[in-house]
């Protein structure tokens, strides 16, 4: 039985624009380490828990960060009945 690994998705509330003007750069981090950028990326998570932080500048350098913490639990294993039917 294939599973799928964990996606998370940032909200599509976010915008490119800010308010004054000018376009914002969305970076995301996990222990320091760039992993995506864009207003929508899509992540790949292992199981456990692991820390996402999400830095927006703006044209003027002006910064925000944010984090969040993702738990990703392990699948439990298949019976042998689920095994049979899938």
């Amino acid at each position: 039985m294939a599973t799928a690994s964990p996606v998370a998705v940032a909200g599509a509330d976010e915008t490119d624009a800010a308010p004054e003007g000018g376009l914002l750069s969305y970076a995301r981090t996990v222990g320091g380490v760039k992993v995506a950028t864009g207003s929508v990326p899509t992540n790949t998570v292992p199981v456990g828990t692991t820390t996402v932080v999400l830095t927006i500048t703006d044209a003027n350098g002006a910064m925000a960060n944010d984090e969040v913490s993702i738990t990703v639990e392990s699948a439990p294993a298949p019976t042998a009945e689920e095994e049979t039917l899938g």
